[in-house]
């Protein structure tokens, strides 16, 4: 069960760093190389504590780097003095594979689909991939010299390498092996980001103190940033819109907004070099070499909120890349369906199944959205599979790859691997008539669907707009969210604004505060701010805009219910639960029998539904794992994972502990028993 919870934490990642924090369905685990001690630190990024140290080498392998699968499985740690590649298993943190590459190995970087890893060899001027499902040595090809930092394309077809003896960038084509040409940066670059949109790639300069912007679609710079003393790191937003670069010499942090290519903002950090942050854009978590310390820092205000200490992260260059993004993943609510994406790559559904909303194709997939009753899912190969209803040819797909899905009622709009939008099902108000050109997001609303325009980051919208909802304000945006007959969208800074019909009071007033990420489906609107509580506003029927408390990751919302996801992979539902939708769970009995003291006893506790509706299908909690969380239990007894509480008391008297249960979808709960232990006769 243990190995299962973290598997669970650490999934749904695709990340490539140095220095790395897992996040997405949990609390975030920072892996950060230290190179004078060939060790790994695992930091809870939550607690800021010390979780594990992991010898990957000896003093002189000198680990600098390090990646992680995209299921969280495995971490991939770059010995630079050994000249090898080291896997840790997530799972026990030991080491499982060592894998020699090149010579003086740097840069990592994982590929899209998490099946191959790519190497820089600084002084071998060559890249190693790696196979990452048999931790083999599948290929080495020559590049310019000295290649350090390493990025990827979403595509998973283009590297981006920079390289010091040279002071370029190259862009590869992975198939080809080749270089197709090179990009004159500053000097000495040492750190290469990419945005998660594969916009922009992101140049830290170590010596010329700036960062280079280079445009993915035209292979050119296109901006220089001056920033702090010796840039050595780089992370940025799941939105594209913000840079943040570690400073090692001026002990700063510089804040980037990418639109006008200029700094922002100062954190003040001593000496950082290694940097990540968290997908929701919350925290910034920096490696500081000289205070041996790994730093969480607010990412709108710079506040310091703690630090662990490791040992000795003095070469710790990166960032990371997360799904899902926007809420695209995780869960996703139909009209009554509701599904969730597990660590493994799993679904499981629930609720209303008349259409076969409910039975998942077989496979791991990436990202789930659904519609009225219908669900898609991206697989690791960023290929599409529907399911359910398909009366209007909404499970349809076509071929090809997809970045990032939307679904509306009894349609699906997906956003192609080359950055156009294609559509399929019911359009008979055009809503599946895509325009030509480049996006970064899309969503779909009920009878009309918008995107965020590559590039000038401003809206576009097709099909219905009598009530407004295809005229977008002006201006940037970096997420959408469509509903019934309105639009609502995420500002740079945070701040939502909708247009379109109002009629259920979803588009004004106005939301106060900043959200890091939307959704709609309906009538009504939920947001999750950037301290992680949610807010909802329109139809509130079935009280699917009344949020319940507590700090949220991801909202997913259906048509009359509405459903979160929270730290450590918890999930919590509310709303409708007529079709069981959005379950609400309890520990059954709701009091235990008392038990004669020295005689057996045994009684099973178990996780049921508070609140089931009538429908047909009957949501049924998937291997719940029970656990004594306070109190005792009597002498003699003893509680098992599966909820059983057996053996014979030996001491008279009243117990109080309180027994919690999770099963396999997140849905968690507890209850406080009391256990009176009495004369036998």
């Amino acid at each position: 069960m243990v190995a299962q919870l973290q598997r669970i934490v650490r999934s749904i990642l695709v990340a490539t760093a140095a220095f790395v924090a897992l996040p997405a369905l949990a609390q975030p685990y920072v892996y950060v190389p230290n190179s004078s001690s060939g060790t790994v630190s695992v930091v809870d990024g939550t607690t800021h504590g010390l979780v594990a140290t992991i010898t990957v080498g000896s003093a002189t392998s000198s680990p600098v780097n390090v990646a992680v699968a995209a299921d969280g499985s495995k971490v991939y740690v770059v010995n630079r003095g050994s000249a090898e590649v080291v896997a840790i298993d997530t799972d026990t943190n030991t080491v499982v594979a060592n894998i020699a590459v090149g010579a003086n190995p740097f840069g990592i970087v994982f590929s899209p689909d998490g099946t191959r890893v790519y190497v820089t060899n600084t002084t071998g001027n060559s890249i190693s991939i790696i196979d990452t499902t048999t931790d083999s040595l599948l290929a080495t090809f020559a590049v310019a010299v000295k290649p350090y930092g390493v990025a990827i394309s979403p595509t998973g077809t283009t590297l981006y390498v920079g390289h010091q003896g040279t002071n370029t960038v190259s862009v590869v084509d992975i198939n080809r092996e080749a270089t197709l040409t090179t990009l004159t940066v500053g000097t000495n670059p040492i750190a290469v980001k990419i945005d998660e949109q594969g916009n922009f790639v992101y140049v830290a300069n170590s010596l010329s103190n700036d960062v280079s912007i280079i445009d993915t679609a035209t292979n050119t710079v296109v901006g220089t940033v001056a920033v702090g003393s010796s840039p050595y790191g780089i992370a940025v937003n799941a939105t594209g819109t913000t840079v943040f670069v570690s400073n090692f010499a001026s002990s700063t942090v510089s804040v980037i907004n990418t639109l006008s290519q200029a700094v922002t903002g100062t954190f003040p950090v001593i000496a950082p070099r290694g940097i990540s942050i968290s997908p929701n854009g919350s925290f910034l978590y920096v490696a500081s070499q000289s205070k041996k310390r790994v730093y969480t820092l607010n990412a709108n205000t710079g506040a310091t909120l703690g630090s662990a200490l490791v040992t000795s992260p003095n070469i710790s260059i990166g960032g990371f890349t997360a799904q899902p993004l926007f809420g695209q993943g995780a869960i996703a609510a139909g009209q009554e369906h509701t599904c969730r994406l597990r660590g493994d790559g799993s679904v499981s559904c629930w609720g209303k199944n008349g259409d076969g909303q409910l039975s998942v194709p077989s496979g791991a997939y990436t990202q789930i959205v659904a519609g009225d009753k219908h669900t898609c899912g991206v697989h690791n190969d960023n290929t599409v599979t529907c399911w359910g209803d398909n009366s209007v040819g909404q499970t349809a797909s076509p071929i090809g790859t997809f970045s990032r899905l939307a679904s509306a009622a009894d349609y699906t709009c997906g956003l192609r691997s080359d950055a156009s939008i294609e559509c399929w099902g019911n359009g008979p108000e055009g809503e599946t008539a895509a325009p030509p050109g480049a996006f970064t997001h899309v969503t779909a609303g009920s009878t009309h669907a918008c995107g965020v325009l590559r590039g000038s980051s401003t809206v576009a919208c097709w099909g219905r707009n009598a009530e407004g909802q295809g005229t977008p304000l002006p201006g940037v945006f970096v997420n959408l969210a469509a509903g019934n007959q309105f639009t609502c969208g995420l500002r740079q800074n945070g701040v939502v604004e909708c247009w379109g019909s109002n009629a259920s009071g979803a588009v004004s007033p106005a939301q106060a505060g900043t959200f890091s990420q939307i959704d709609t489906k309906g009538d009504h609107v939920c947001g999750v701010h950037t301290d992680g509580t949610v807010s909802c506003w329109g139809e509130n029927g079935n009280d699917q805009a009344t949020a319940p408390a507590g700090s949220f990751e991801q909202v997913a919302l259906g048509s009359s219910h509405s459903c979160g996801l929270q730290a450590h992979g918890l999930m919590q539902c509310w709303g409708s639960n007529e079709e069981n939708q959005a379950p609400q769970v309890a520990l059954g009995p709701s009091s235990l029998d008392s038990a004669p003291v020295n005689q057996p006893y045994s009684q099973m506790v178990t996780m049921v539904v508070g609140n089931e509706g009538p429908g047909s299908t009957v949501y049924a909690p998937e291997t719940p794992a029970f656990v004594v969380v306070a109190g005792a239990l009597p002498p003699g007894l003893s509680f098992t994972a599966n909820g059983e509480l057996s053996g014979s008391p030996t001491v008279l008297g009243d117990y109080h502990f309180t027994i919690e249960s999770q099963d396999n979808n997140g849905f968690r709960t507890q209850t406080e028993f009391t256990l009176t232990v009495f004369p036998g006769a």
